[in-house]
């Protein structure tokens, strides 16, 4: 065999096995909110916990983390969700976005309602820095407090409590 049509070989198996996962949508009834921007949903027999995408709300032991928690439970529990995978994390968590039967982005209303951060460093949407920046002078949500501590310099002073639950 040509050497030369062999090297694509390994790398078109690498995208036709990893592009289902990246581009994957499918309909579940969210089961449990864990906290603010983690959710368990099922299709099927198949549970999932699902990471929102491109937000991320306070710890539940966090101040806010209860009303990030309740905020997202109101929009999405009991609820059948579209959820557009976009990654997995460290964690192995599945990243994705949860669509309403309203077409409510639950990642998008927590920000909306300020009840979560918009995750720059992981984001494609810099609209949702524009959501967040209203949120923060409307003094909505977390924004209420002068200097909310953001979730992810909270875990770092709080590991252990963070990911018990994860």
């Amino acid at each position: 065999m040509n050497p030369k049509i062999r090297r694509p070989l390994p790398l078109l198996l690498f995208l036709l096995l990893c592009a289902p996962l990246l581009a994957q949508t499918f309909t579940a009834r969210v089961i449990r909110v864990i906290d603010g921007d983690t959710v368990a949903v099922l299709s099927g027999a198949t549970e999932t916990r699902i990471r929102l995408a491109e937000c991320d709300a306070p710890e539940s032991a966090q101040p806010f983390g209860p009303n990030a928690t309740h905020f997202t439970t109101s929009l999405a529990l009991g609820h059948t969700v579209t959820v557009s995978v976009q990654d997995k994390d460290r964690y192995g968590r599945t990243i994705a976005h949860i669509i309403t039967e309203q077409g409510l982005d639950v990642s998008t209303e927590l920000i909306r309602a300020g009840f979560a951060w918009w995750y720059r460093q992981y984001s494609r949407n810099p609209q949702l820095g524009d959501l967040e920046a209203e949120a923060h002078s409307a003094h909505r949500g977390l924004w209420i407090d002068p200097n909310p501590t953001p979730p992810w310099d909270w875990r770092h002073t709080h590991e252990s409590v963070s990911y018990q639950k994860r």
